[in-house]
């Protein structure tokens, strides 16, 4: 995984904003998988609960006829934890990216942590390389509850580089 690496934090780029609540993590990886395979793998929320540690279930709804944008909501566990949140996607193939940010529905509000992140930017930008894809993942995040920030934000560097690893593993499992 080739990464940049600020404030120490790992083997991702990790960053903590002013607020202690806002993070920012950057991963860029290069795999062997084409673009068109990758933008395909990244935009199949749906099948995130298949794959993807933690995401419990998801649901998807205002899908465009083309497929490139919806709303989806996802159910994140861990333990007893649980936390539900919706976002709206935009898979832009010109621009080769695809883009997730939080969305209020009013169908987010169970358990503790009814709302468990203020704001979520990710974007997650492919190019062409030599030896396949270049990824460039961009998540910018804040939560919600201090608590929460403190518990989960000591290991977001961990938990987006197991995400990352996931997709890699997935994309082998499809496409190879």
């Amino acid at each position: 995984m080739q990464v940049t690496i600020l404030k120490n934090c790992g083997k991702i780029a990790c960053q903590r904003k002013n607020d202690m609540n806002l993070r920012k993590i950057e991963i860029k990886e290069i795999v062997a998988f084409s673009l068109n395979q990758l933008m395909e793998l990244v935009g199949d929320v749906a099948n995130y609960p298949d794959f993807l540690p933690w995401v419990k279930a998801a649901k998807i709804w205002d899908m465009d006829e083309d497929k490139s944008s919806f709303s989806a909501q996802l159910l994140i566990g861990y333990k007893a934890f649980r936390a539900t949140f919706s976002t709206k996607v935009t898979i832009d193939t010109q621009n080769q990216t695809v883009r997730t940010h939080l969305i209020e529905d009013g169908k987010s509000a169970r358990g503790i942590f009814s709302r468990p992140l203020k704001s979520l930017d990710c974007k997650w930008a492919f190019s062409p390389n030599e030896n396949g894809t270049e990824i460039h993942l961009v998540i910018e995040l804040e939560f919600a509850d201090m608590m929460l920030a403190k518990l989960v934000g000591n290991n977001l560097h961990k938990a987006s580089a197991r995400i990352m690893n996931a997709f890699i593993e997935e994309a082998k499992k499809r496409y190879h």
